[in-house]
């Protein structure tokens, strides 16, 4: 029997962890409508579908956007689907073009001397190694890093000091980046100590200028769209007050394992590798530089209390170009090839099978059925029925906008609470029953607004609280 040829093996587990990559992705799409926080993340595009704002005066309903405005206008097209199931499938396909696309494109296209397959490989392995919540999550961060590393892809492939085009185009995707989250000012910084690094401070102040005019002109338009005060309630006031956590030890110690992926490997690369990465023709120079520049607000982000490893953007920057650098040096010696492609295709397989195996519900088609029900119990209940973490499900039975309970809490944490006529003015007319995810998150504000001795029954995927008489939708029959 012949002896399989290591190439021939690359090339087989080449298409194994590509396949195991599209299926990953395709399993997240499908669980994508499962987390209320999909829900409440998608309600600002259907302020903006119905020509309201999207970022509420103070006695307006709330919403728990306090985020820059550019991926609410991404995820517009969700609202044009049907049913609020189908705007959570559609949200979640548009969240998948942008975060995995991106991730090919920059695979694609970042120089290296490498062939297609192990461009694909690459991409397929960034996939495996990805946050999972940057698939399953609306996020902010997602587009934002979507823009970054369509600003560094710009940047990087020019072959000498970027011209006008090319600097402009990159100064309005860090523009863009800055318009998704305010925390992405760091890639602005990386962005221009690269250019003085290679080019000199000339070229450097050009592109401060550059996006500096870029995002005043977003700015601007996002201002006169929004109005004044209520952007800058929603964006600067609130976020601008979220509290610090009483327990930081304690955060680091409850996220040291993800801390260590995210900052431990790469500061272990940018030391091992200095003498490759510190250089001004380097391809590794601008994503290092990156990293370092957004860890600062990203350790802040991690700190305020709510805040999540999704604050921590600059492990994502790193990962693409530093696998194709990776590839590209371990290629050289005679067979090295093929056994970097396999090394690297059988850790991306076993991460992939290990996410899959250890994160159910394990899933073949979207998730729909508890929005579903949802809807049918919103369209027996109309105007008696709130949802306090999925706000779609009676935009679309009764084409209103209710408190989010996650918006109220935000709201609490900056010290500008609703009262509770304030809140009641945005809650269902003739409210008697609310309806919370059955394995959902509840910061405690529900049962404050709901009148002493309400009742509860859990109803296969939702748990509602009633009073007054059982919910005929879910009464004994």
């Amino acid at each position: 029997m012949t002896k399989p040829s290591p190439n021939s093996v690359a090339q087989g587990l080449l298409v194994l962890t590509a396949l195991a990559a599209a299926y990953w992705l395709w399993v997240c799409l499908c669980r994508f409508p499962i987390p209320p926080w999909n829900d409440v993340r998608l309600e600002p595009s259907f302020l903006l579908s119905h020509g309201r704002s999207i970022y509420p005066a103070p006695s307006e309903a709330v919403t728990t956007w306090i985020y820059g405005p550019l991926p609410v206008f991404l995820l517009w097209p969700a609202t044009l689907a049907s049913s609020a199931a189908g705007a959570l499938v559609t949200a979640g396909i548009i969240n998948l073009v942008f975060t995995a696309g991106m991730i090919a494109v920059v695979c694609a296209l970042w120089p290296a001397a490498l062939s297609w397959r192990e461009r694909l490989l690459a991409a397929a392995a960034c996939v495996a190694f990805w946050p999972a919540a940057s698939f399953l999550y609306i996020q902010a961060d997602n587009y934002a890093v979507a823009c970054g590393l369509l600003a560094n892809l710009i940047l990087i492939r020019a072959q000498g000091p970027p011209g006008a085009l090319r600097g402009w185009l990159a100064a309005l995707a860090v523009a863009g980046a800055i318009m998704c989250k305010q925390t992405s000012l760091g890639l602005a910084l990386a962005s221009c100590l690269w250019l003085g690094w290679r080019f000199g401070l000339r070229i450097a102040v050009v592109h401060v200028v550059r996006i500096g005019a870029m995002t005043a002109g977003l700015l601007t338009i996002t201002l006169g769209w929004f109005g004044v005060e209520n952007t800058w309630f929603n964006l600067v006031y609130v976020p601008g007050h979220l509290p610090w956590t009483a327990e930081i030890g304690r955060r680091f110690a409850d996220l040291t394992p993800l801390l260590l992926v995210h900052l431990g490997i790469p500061a272990g690369i940018l030391i091992f590798a200095r003498r490759h990465i510190w250089r001004a023709g380097s391809p590794l120079l601008l994503p290092a530089l990156t990293w370092c520049c957004v860890l600062p607000a990203g350790v802040a982000g991690i700190l305020t209390l709510g805040g999540t490893l999704n604050s921590l953007q600059g492990l994502l920057y790193l990962m693409p170009p530093v696998l194709l650098a990776g590839l590209e040096k371990i290629s050289r010696p005679t067979h090295g090839q093929q056994w970097a492609g396999i090394g690297l295709a059988v850790v991306a397989l076993a991460a992939i099978g290990t996410r899959e195996v250890l994160s159910p519900p394990h899933a073949i088609k979207p998730m729909t059925a508890s929005v579903q029900q949802g809807a049918s119990l919103a369209s027996e209940l109309k105007g008696q029925i709130w949802f306090p973490w999925n706000p779609l499900i009676t935009i679309y039975s009764e084409d209103r906008f209710y408190e989010v309970e996650d918006g109220l809490y935000v709201r609490f944490l900056a010290g500008h609470p609703l009262t509770y006529t304030q809140a009641r003015a945005h809650l269902p007319p003739h409210w008697r029953v609310t309806a919370m995810p059955l394995k959902g998150s509840d910061w405690g504000i529900v049962p404050r607004l709901q009148p002493d001795g309400a009742q509860r029954l859990d109803c296969d995927r939702w748990t509602l609280h009633f009073w007054e008489t059982p919910p005929a939708a879910v009464a004994p029959r």
